[in-house]
């Protein structure tokens, strides 16, 4: 078996990576385990031998922050400065989707195009910067159209 070095995302606390063989081939159903000093979190390998282990809680803490800033000041004029559940909901959902367009695009490229894991990655972190930021601003932050007091 051969170790493959991890992506970690720190603001998402997710981390996912690949387990092969000597040969380079998958293997599946081998647990990943990840110690640290609160703890450990394990993961079993999908039929690819890819893994995830995610920190949901320093995804959630990570995402409401970014929803108050993008609420307060980048979108500020489109959100009127206002926070509410159906706005943080929309903003949480095109972050997932961000997610998968990062993932998606690390696979498509080192799997299918086999681009270095590196660019792939750096490509994966434009994609999905383009994605969460126009999913923000056409879907969850888009102006409102104004009402006029007649």
């Amino acid at each position: 078996m051969i170790a493959v070095p991890a992506a970690a995302q720190s603001l998402t606390g997710v981390i996912t990576g690949t387990v092969k063989d000597e040969q380079g081939g998958a293997l599946p159903g081998v647990n990943v385990t990840l110690t640290g000093k609160t703890g450990s979190k394990t993961a079993t390998t999908d039929t690819s031998g890819n893994y995830v282990i995610a920190n949901v809680t320093a995804w959630f803490v990570a995402n409401i922050g970014s929803y108050v800033m993008n609420s307060t000041i980048t979108f500020a004029a489109e959100s009127g400065r206002r926070l509410h559940l159906k706005g943080y909901l929309g903003f949480a959902l095109s972050q997932i989707m961000g997610f998968f367009a990062n993932t998606g695009t690390v696979w498509c490229l080192v799997e299918l195009l086999f681009v270095p894991a590196w660019a792939a990655k750096v490509a994966a972190i434009a994609v999905s910067f383009v994605v969460n930021f126009s999913l923000s601003h056409f879907l969850v932050f888009r102006a409102q159209p104004r009402q006029n007091a007649d």
